[in-house]
């Protein structure tokens, strides 16, 4: 929503199109169940039957998450978004940019790096039962799962690296969006994305 691409502003469309639209709204719910699945496994008992139940979602939907991301990437190469608000500052655009490249990267390595613990540890990684990825990391001969090098390379980066780095891309991001819409008084700034227009 903040970023704003080359070209002349006076040819670009006022709002983003449906296809944007839905694949915002689409990875902003992904990201709210699967935060909320990943916490709520946390506070299950590990050999419990149900955690794996959950867990199993989580990883199937960090793998949908990963295409959607792919997906909207590949959509802003060929749909025109808006501009940049006319009061944004130039610090803000390249601000807006470089928070909204940090969101897009860590939307991909947050589900990579989970898919790097799993198999670290030769655990499964099914996307909705439907098929199975392939068992790709090596594992060191004799080491219980906990102690494989990959395993604890993923947990480390999925749980401390990249979980912090999504909650302060959404904080930046939503500031932003504070900002333009309530501070700046610019009460067209979310009927870009919501898709109706501003009162």
């Amino acid at each position: 929503m903040l970023l704003e691409l080359s070209g002349d502003a006076r040819d670009r469309p006022a709002g983003y199109d449906g296809a944007l639209r839905m694949l915002h709204w689409s990875t902003a719910l992904l990201i709210g169940v699967n935060v909320a699945l990943g916490l709520y496994s946390s506070t299950l008992a590990r050999a419990s039957a149900w955690r794996q139940v959950v867990l199993g979602y989580h990883k199937s939907f960090g793998l949908l998450l990963i295409v959607i991301t792919l997906l909207r990437l590949g959509r802003r190469l060929y749909a025109p978004v808006p501009p940049a608000p006319a009061q944004s500052k130039p610090w803000e655009i390249v601000a807006a940019r470089l928070g909204h490249g940090l969101l897009y990267a860590v939307l991909l390595a947050m589900p990579l790096s989970g898919v790097l613990w799993a198999e670290g540890g030769a655990r499964e990684v099914s996307f909705f039962n439907l098929f199975t990825l392939p068992q790709v990391i090596s594992q060191q001969p004799g080491a219980p799962f906990t102690q494989q090098p990959y395993y604890k390379l993923g947990k480390f980066l999925h749980e401390n690296v990249f979980q912090w780095a999504l909650y302060a891309a959404l904080a930046l991001h939503m500031a932003g969006v504070f900002k333009h819409q309530i501070l700046d008084g610019n009460r067209r700034f979310l009927s870009r994305m919501w898709g109706w227009p501003a009162r």
